[in-house]
């Protein structure tokens, strides 16, 4: 069976419905774990220790983390596969669009993030940290719930950003992921998403992945449904189009809002040989158990400096 994790008070324990376990054999369902390293605004690094405040307890095939609604309401490729089906969301201040992140640098589009909290979001690592320059991104702007030029719940920056060693060291698709603490609560406005891990198949599974692509005007939310195709260890595969600085949007099951995954790549993966999925799917960082635990551990964190 799987367990509530008492989080919050502010927060209403909910079950995803019981997800199927791998069998322990299934060399497609082997992960790489992740490790973290982080710089504060400054840019100095930050020492990781685990916190376990808020860290998982073992489970048999799930776990889940509810999300919060709010009480008012270097990118990948591109990757539109067969005939673009995206649809623009014009209503931004509605959950769960609301807790969709528009992330700019120095004023341009950029990336996509998505809330876990009201001071914390994730996005794709590549958003945050350039492997080809060996340097974190600068001038990165936050703005959940953006709607063109509208920014209805405010816009705030950095003061911890954090990604896997893996990116940095060696470029790892397999663990393409960012997390940011804001100097500004603005999820306790815009509300935040859940997000579930599960040890085997999403294969069907209903979904959601929306963001902030390149190709249209600035700040326009845009997205499709559809499910996952494949399930990877570390990635998941779908045929949901996508554009440049989509990176990082939330792929998650409508019905209670849970991210399962981060978008990160289009079809043709470039460098990226080691990536998961088959060339005929975009590819998203899967939430394993040991992301799914340090996502619950860094949203705990204070963010003062």
């Amino acid at each position: 069976m799987a367990r509530a994790l008492l989080v919050t008070t502010a927060l209403v324990a909910t079950l995803s419905p019981a997800l199927p376990a791998a069998a322990d054999d299934d060399p497609d369902m082997e992960t790489t774990e992740a490790s973290p390293v982080g710089i504060d605004s400054s840019g100095n690094s930050l020492p990781w220790q685990p916190d376990n405040s808020e860290a998982a307890g073992p489970a048999d095939s799930e776990d889940s983390v509810p999300g919060h609604k709010p009480d008012s309401t270097e990118s990948a490729p591109s990757s539109v596969i067969a005939g673009d089906d995206r649809v623009q969301f014009t209503d931004t201040t509605s959950y769960p669009n609301s807790a969709i992140v528009y992330i700019t640098k120095d004023g341009k589009t950029h990336c996509t993030g998505w809330m876990i909290s009201a001071d914390t979001l994730v996005t794709a690592g590549h958003c945050v940290y350039s492997y080809e320059r060996e340097e974190w991104f600068s001038g990165l702007e936050f703005s959940p719930g953006a709607n063109g030029s509208e920014r209805p719940f405010e816009t705030a920056k950095a003061v911890q950003t954090w990604t896997d060693v893996s990116w940095v060291k060696k470029g790892s698709p397999l663990l393409d992921w960012g997390v940011v603490k804001l100097d500004k609560r603005l999820g306790e406005r815009s509300g935040w998403f859940g997000f579930a891990w599960r040890s085997g198949e999403y294969k069907d599974i209903k979904t959601e992945l929306r963001g902030y692509p390149y190709d249209k005007n600035p700040g326009e939310l845009w997205g499709m449904s559809g499910t996952v195709a494949v399930s990877r260890g570390n990635q998941l595969c779908y045929s949901m189009d996508t554009y440049s600085a989509q990176s990082g949007s939330p792929l998650y099951m409508p019905d209670d809002a849970l991210v399962i995954g981060i978008h990160a790549y289009g079809r043709l993966p470039g460098r990226f040989t080691s990536r998961e999925c088959p060339k005929e799917y975009n590819a998203g960082t899967r939430i394993t158990k040991g992301l799914f635990e340090l996502f619950l551990d860094l949203r705990s964190r204070a963010s003062a400096e």
